[in-house]
């Protein structure tokens, strides 16, 4: 008895008032994040330290990584992944993915897609 009490207590704290909203949910209860996801964006979940506060790219941050990308695609360096790309955007150096076993070269990668947004993380305002 005293835990059912408990949670009938606790739950009261999270409501979030009259919102009609249902979370869709998988037939185990959790979360519906079914769907389809992009997974050739350059865009990092967690914003590096070298876009500072900066929530979206401007215009000449747009050009600089898209020449920058075509560079490094047109010179056949080893297949980038996720933020692999930035990384190499930025520094110069092109780290293999997987040094070990070796990977397909950048002639079978998908061509990246580049966005604005500094990070996939918008809340907190930092990106991280």
């Amino acid at each position: 008895m005293i835990p059912l009490l408990f949670l009938l207590a606790s739950g009261s704290g999270f409501s979030q008032g009259n919102s009609s909203y249902d979370v869709p949910r998988t037939p185990d209860g959790h979360p519906d994040l079914q769907g389809v996801w992009e997974n050739n964006t350059i865009t990092p979940v967690e914003r590096p330290d070298v876009f500072g506060d900066k929530e979206y790219l401007t215009d000449d941050d747009m050009v600089f990584i898209s020449q920058r990308i075509d560079e490094i695609m047109a010179a056949g360096e080893d297949a980038l992944f996720g933020g692999g790309v930035l990384e190499a955007v930025f520094s110069g150096e092109i780290a293999s993915y997987d040094p070990t076993t070796g990977n397909y070269d950048s002639q079978w990668m998908a061509e990246r897609t580049v966005h604005r947004r500094t990070s996939q993380i918008t809340d907190p305002p930092n990106g991280k």
